[in-house]
């Protein structure tokens, strides 16, 4: 397996500027290949994130994030997952903070059918959303 990423960051004052490009490349051998397991695959993930201290306890952002499991398949809900995100960062105190975030999500591809009710990943909508609270304390 071959892993190549590229990423990029850029700070100044408040202002948090990111960008990444990933590829994973793998080659399977079985005797049952490639009947069960697709011989060679590569797959593709990006995002570019903004994000700006406005307040030393307040830090609004966005990201747009991509992910293709098969370069060779982008066709078809169940072959890739756009994820458009918007977040509010709170920083309580110095130990303490909460954050929000907004999802606009299309496509399925990296959603597990287990959580799904055991609906194929190609069944679900293909446009969906997620909020998301997370508090994280540091010492």
């Amino acid at each position: 397996m071959k892993l190549w990423v590229a990423s990029l960051e850029y700070q100044n004052g408040g202002l948090l500027a990111s960008a990444e490009y990933s590829r994973w490349i793998g080659g399977f051998e079985s005797a049952a290949s490639p009947a069960l397991l697709t011989p060679h695959i590569v797959n593709e993930r990006y995002y570019a994130m903004l994000s700006y201290r406005v307040a030393p306890w307040f830090t609004p952002g966005a990201y747009f994030s991509s992910y293709v499991p098969n370069v060779e398949q982008r066709g078809g809900r169940a072959n890739y997952q756009r994820d458009f995100a918007l977040s509010f960062r709170y920083d309580i105190n110095s130990h303490w903070l909460l954050k929000v975030e907004g999802h606009l999500m299309e496509g399925t591809a990296a959603l597990d059918k287990t959580l799904n009710d055991n609906h194929e990943a190609s069944t679900l909508d293909k446009q969906w959303g997620l909020l998301a609270l997370k508090t994280t304390a540091y010492f």
